[in-house]
């Protein structure tokens, strides 16, 4: 009886081997039979062999045959275990949200997933491979960008992260964040780079964006002829306000405080202003910051001798404080009342003559 049959051999896709499939009969009748089986042993084990039988001849009869026996076993799981990797990483190189990119040191494009294809303005990755023919002078605003890239990754294998300047299939530029990395022969020479690109175009745009508001801002700040002051609040482990730390000011705010701001900023108001800045402002600051609402308020200076009128503003876990000098408003105020009381004594004083001189 066949040994495939013992050890209940399998056709690779499990179903039981036919008589013509088996490889004694095959060679009985003159074949050399090569074979792989899917092999259950007598202790439950599943195997996969190839089998490479032929026959034993005495003059021109044959009486038998050999067949050698190999386990393949490792081999096919290595195989399957191959395939699967190659078929997740072709999931992940066609559906990924970067672009995947594999080019020559040349400048033609090996491959490209259908994000880098939509991320330079061609219809398919098929469409861009075939039109591509110079990274170089297709890709790059700058040349320089494009040896930079190259002379990392001869001398060093890697190229990025890195910020680059690039242009789309119709001249548009944009910007991405780029990596890249050296594939090379067994004798280290260069072959073709992998790399990963994220368009990075809108944050560039708002960056710049912010930077010119930021410049505005930073004009008027300084410009204004309130003094303004900006602070972040200090909290303690159970989340209340402790304290508030100097983040910026501006020139009328320091020439009114006598200060430098690089010598304050990031400091608490009691290293600025002395102990108990903090104690005499923490009822505004909580007040602003449980309500989420502007507060104004009047407060004299006697260090200064002024009169300021403050508007505190809550801002997360910032607050901004502007401060008017009230000063000549506040004294006209006292010298009108000061007057108003004057005139009122000397009316009461004049009433009180005329009335003696009627009693006369």
């Amino acid at each position: 009886k066949d040994i495939t049959q013992r050890v209940s051999c399998r056709q690779p896709d499990g179903k039981p081997l036919s008589l013509d499939e088996q490889p004694t009969p095959r060679v009985l009748c003159g074949e050399i039979a090569a074979a792989r089986f899917l092999v259950t042993g007598a202790d439950g084990t599943e195997l996969t062999v190839e089998t490479s039988s032929g026959p034993v001849r005495v003059g021109d009869r044959t009486i038998g045959s050999v067949t050698v026996w190999h386990d393949i076993t490792r081999q096919k799981e290595a195989e399957r275990t191959l395939k699967e990797s190659e078929e997740r990483y072709r999931t992940i190189f066609e559906d990924a949200a970067v672009g995947i990119v594999q080019a020559s040191s040349e400048g033609r494009l090996l491959s490209a997933n259908k994000a880098f294809a939509d991320m330079y303005g061609y219809d398919s990755p098929e469409q861009m491979i075939s039109e591509i023919t110079d990274v170089g002078t297709q890709f790059y605003v700058n040349p320089e960008d494009r040896e930079k890239t190259l002379r990392a990754l001869r001398e060093k294998g890697i190229f990025g992260p890195s910020e680059l300047y690039l242009k789309r299939r119709d001249g548009t530029p944009l910007w991405v964040q780029a990596v890249a990395r050296a594939v090379r022969s067994p004798e280290g020479k260069l072959l073709y780079a992998e790399g990963i690109h994220i368009d990075i175009t809108d944050r560039k745009h708002a960056e710049k964006a912010f930077r010119e508001s930021e410049a505005k801002y930073r004009i008027l700040f300084e410009s204004l002829t309130e003094e303004v002051h900006l602070w972040k609040l200090v909290r303690d482990k159970k989340g209340r306000v402790k304290t508030w730390k100097l983040v910026d000011a501006n020139p009328p705010a320091l020439r009114n405080w006598g200060k430098d701001l690089d010598t304050i900023k990031g400091k608490t108001a009691d290293e600025i202003f002395g102990p108990g800045a903090t104690g005499h402002s923490m009822r505004i600051v909580q007040k602003i910051m449980a309500e989420g609402v502007p507060f104004s308020f009047e407060e004299y200076s006697p260090g200064l001798d002024k009169y300021f009128r403050f508007t505190s503003i809550p801002l997360g876990d910032f607050f901004i404080t502007t401060g008017t000098d009230i000063t000549p408003s506040r004294k006209a105020a006292e010298a009108l009342r000061h007057e108003h009381e004057r005139l009122e004594l000397a009316h009461r004083a004049a009433g009180a003559g005329t009335w003696d001189r009627d009693i006369v």
